[in-house]
């Protein structure tokens, strides 16, 4: 007899109702015909704090384990020692001009006051976040079924189960797996199809690469319904101390027989194979594990697929379905729905890299969802996507898989909060939060300051500010502080949560603004204050020596500070309190901060200092801060205006040819705030084409499939919706208004579609948003949470105005409108 969940998945019975919407919305899988047999395009499925990666071919099957939790430990946190007494012989030699030498100087002596003898090399001295791993991997050994004639392996989004299917002459087999948000279990369900029976050995392994001094043991042993594997690891000692982890998988037989030898199990001739694996981390006592707090928790687990599947979906679901795009009815057409799964992962991204003319948009389509998925899987209440998500199916990602904070996460969650994710952005919001300790003890112990300075590196559990070198000199970068804070100011412009603003932001702010009132005590000849040391990551200032990303007057460090005051005195109008003493100094702070600067050749300046030269040839973009984050710098901004066609500029005199993937993003992220949709759609379309996704759809740090990193997929989400809507309060006159801007930077392939869900920056839902550029004409339903006036804004042009309120006309291409709480406000906007 055929069983049904199998088929139910892959759509192998168009005339059941499941399988049919399946097959009409492919673009809300990832899908492929070809077995990963590298672990870089296999298929994920996570909760946001588990999660596992599936590959290898169907006669060895690859479960690989990974949980946030899971850090090789390195004697993090790292203590910075008191240097305040060296900084003001750094400001005097930097503002000499002897930056070079005044940052080795001060480096050498951090290095003497950390134990460690001088040495003058690139990286020497610097310490790394504790690096996530991948926990082990379950292999999954069936005899005979290699060589398939059929094979199937799918990513369904809206549930997060991967399936694998394959078939022979002799029978079909498959595998279905989800990472369960209700019970915090990972769960995998093995079937034999069509009469046949299931014959395997699972075994329990240390990913790839996995270094020899991590001692393992795997204990196996019978239960009445099957067998529990337990994997236990060591990790090396640090500081007298024992850490460790593990994975208990309890194996549930219907039918058969279960044999161990030793380490392995051994089944013959089973209905059904359901497996059920908790994860955990123990940082000092590793007797722990003894407890068997895993097994007791497994064993309160009811061991029924579906029903753990439903209590799952009734979390999952509602939040993925929060947002869908579509684009169009060419893309019905290329994704063949109705004609079982449509494309494959690979066919829509061999055909796009083969067309240089024009974006193949169910390839987009499918990306999008692919981003808000892999967000989902990689975030929870805890933790926010690392580097590599959450996921890894080697021993250690690529740069310790940490949150790398100088451009790398901020892109990761740009469009978190927009896209409607609250649930993922709290663990964001999360790992800040506990790693404040670190932030107050590196500005107190470099600088003397009060307050927080924000740090380059986070692993999860704390904030590295002393990972810096003799040429990244990344604690003098005193912006990353603000840019990290943003996404809370921004959660707070969405929901107008005054609570959340009053309790978790407002006092950051104040922390914030408290370091720069200690911080800035030097000023230039204008009496404007001089931020030195100062940083733009990762860049350096032509012709220092020796080399040193340590400068003076970096742009995103004055930027980010004129944010950082502009958002904390927003967010005390917010309050309606009169102003303080403390305001009044805030205010006045503003109106020191040293002025941007553009070059003889109109290009904006990445420092604000007349001695040394630009370095255009660097990926990074930090310069950028004024349109991203701070959006300072736009059309309708009279007093800052001016610089946007410096800042394009800026854009296209670093190097066209792409090769890291965040140099791309930050490129795309300022077409988009400069409203240039043909330059955004550029990068976009380069990204499409060049090798950075993965069979998977995961994405590599570079192009032609090299690291294996989320930057890029995180980010999809966030670029497609800025792309169709930017939204926003203006805080401007007596009260603020709420911003959507309709169609600011579309590219001219996206010609026809719409997006549903997506959260404005002013407290109102864009319910749904239309447009069609060959019949040029845009329509939206949104619907404020408060009564205010909205600016609606079309740059297009406005031939002629639809709505179902009141409406008047305003300069720019804009019509306001008098939004009531909780009623749609329709428009339509022919062009």
């Amino acid at each position: 007899m055929l069983r049904s969940w199998l088929l139910l998945g892959f759509a192998l019975i168009p005339q059941l109702a499941h399988a049919q919407r399946l097959s009409d919305s492919g673009v809300q899988t990832s899908f492929s015909k070809q077995p990963a047999l590298k672990w870089e395009d296999g298929m994920v499925t996570g909760n946001g704090l588990i999660g596992s990666l599936h590959y290898g071919p169907p006669e060895r099957q690859v479960i690989v384990f990974n949980s946030h939790k899971f850090l090789v430990p390195n004697g993090a946190a790292f203590p910075v020692p008191d240097m305040t007494d060296q900084l003001d012989e750094l400001r005097d030699g930097m503002l000499a001009g002897n930056i070079g030498p005044a940052y080795q100087e001060f480096h050498d002596e951090l290095l003497r006051r950390r134990g460690l003898p001088v040495v003058h090399k690139p990286y020497y001295g610097m310490v790394s976040s504790q690096p996530f791993h991948a926990g082990y991997q379950l292999v999954v050994d069936i005899p005979g079924a290699e060589e398939p004639t059929q094979y199937h392996r799918k990513t369904v989004y809206g549930t997060g189960e991967v399936f694998n299917w394959w078939s022979h002459d002799q029978g079909s087999w498959g595998m279905r797996s989800f990472a369960s948000r209700a019970d915090n279990v990972l769960i995998t369900d093995l079937n034999p199809l069509e009469h046949v029976k299931l014959t395997c050995t699972l075994s329990a392994e240390l990913p790839s690469r996995a270094p020899k001094n991590v001692e393992t043991k795997t204990l196996v042993e019978r239960v009445p319904d099957g067998a529990l594997i337990n994997f236990r690891a060591k990790y090396p000692k640090k500081n007298s101390k024992q850490a460790g982890y593990e994975g208990v998988t309890k194996v549930i037989v219907d039918g058969g027989k279960v044999f161990i030898e030793g380490e392995t199990i051994r089944i013959v001739d089973a209905d059904s194979i359901l497996l059920l694996t908790k994860l955990e981390r123990y940082r000092n006592d590793l007797h722990e594990w003894d407890k068997k707090k895993l097994q007791i928790e497994l064993s309160e687990i009811k061991p029924d697929y579906q029903s753990l599947l439903d209590r799952h979906t009734k979390i999952h679901k509602p939040i993925y379905d929060r947002v869908t795009l579509t684009l169009g009815e060419k893309t019905l057409a290329s994704l063949g729905r109705g004609q079982g799964e449509g494309k494959t992962n690979t066919e829509l991204l061999t055909a796009e890299s083969k067309n240089r003319e024009s974006v193949n948009l169910a390839l987009l389509e499918r990306l999008f969802a692919t981003s808000r998925y892999l967000f989902l899987s990689s975030s929870g209440k805890d933790y926010a996507p690392r580097l590599s998500g959450m996921f890894s199916g080697s021993w250690t990602a690529a740069w310790a898989g940490d949150y790398t904070c100088d451009s790398n996460v901020n892109m990761a969650v740009f469009g978190g909060n927009i896209a409607d994710l609250p649930e993922c952005m709290e663990g964001y919001f999360a790992i800040l939060e506990r790693t404040l300790p670190q932030w107050r003890e590196a500005a107190k112990n470099y600088y003397g300051c009060r307050g927080i300075l924000g740090p380059v590196r986070i692993d999860g559990e704390y904030a590295i500010p002393i990972h810096c070198g003799p040429y990244h000199a990344h604690f003098t970068a005193t912006g990353l502080g603000p840019w990290l804070l943003y996404p809370l100011w921004e959660h707070y412009q969405i929901t107008g949560d005054k609570q959340f603003l009053r309790e978790r932001l407002h006092p950051l702010l104040v922390e914030q603004a408290h370091f720069y009132e200690d911080f800035l005590t030097r000023t230039d000849d204008q009496g404007n204050y001089v931020f030195v040391p100062s940083n733009s990551p990762e860049n350096a200032w032509a012709g220092i020596k020796p080399r040193t990303s340590a400068a003076i007057n970096s742009v995103m460090d004055i930027a980010a500070c004129k944010h950082a005051l502009t958002m904390l005195l927003e967010a005390e109008k917010e309050f309606e309190i009169a102003p303080s003493g403390s305001t009044k100094r805030w205010q006045q702070m503003l109106t020191k901060l040293p002025p941007y600067l553009v070059n003889n050749d109109g290009v904006f300046k990445e420092w604000a200092w007349e001695s040394y030269g630009e370095n255009p040839g660097h990926r990074h973009l930090s310069h950028l801060y004024p349109l991203w984050p701070a959006y300072e710098v736009n059309p309708e901004n009279p007093g800052t205006r001016d610089f946007m066609p410096a800042l394009a500029n800026a854009i296209r005199k670093r190097p066209q040819g792409i090769v890291q993937a965040h140099g791309g993003l930050q490129k795309a992220i300022g077409w988009l705030r400069l409203k240039n949709g043909e330059e955004f759609g550029k990068v976009l379309k380069y990204f499409l084409e060049n090798g950075y996704f993965y069979d998977g759809l995961s994405s590599s740090h570079d192009r032609g499939h090299k690291i294996f990193n989320y930057d890029l997929v995180l980010c999809l989400q966030g670029l497609v919706i800025e792309s169709i809507v930017f939204t926003d309060t203006d805080y401007n006159g007596e009260t603020a208004s709420g911003v959507v801007e309709l169609l600011p930077a579309l590219p001219e392939f996206m010609n026809q579609g719409k997006l549903t869900g997506v959260k404005a920056r002013c407290q109102t839902t864009i319910e749904s948003l239309e447009w069609n550029l060959d019949e040029r004409w845009v329509r939206a339903r949104v619907t404020s949470d408060k009564d205010q006036t909205l600016v609606i804004r079309h740059r297009g042009g406005m031939k002629k105005i639809e709505s179902n309120v009141d409406h008047s006309t305003t300069p720019e291409n804009a019509f306001t409108v008098d939004a009531t709480a909780g009623e749609p406000v329709e428009v339509k906007v022919e062009f």
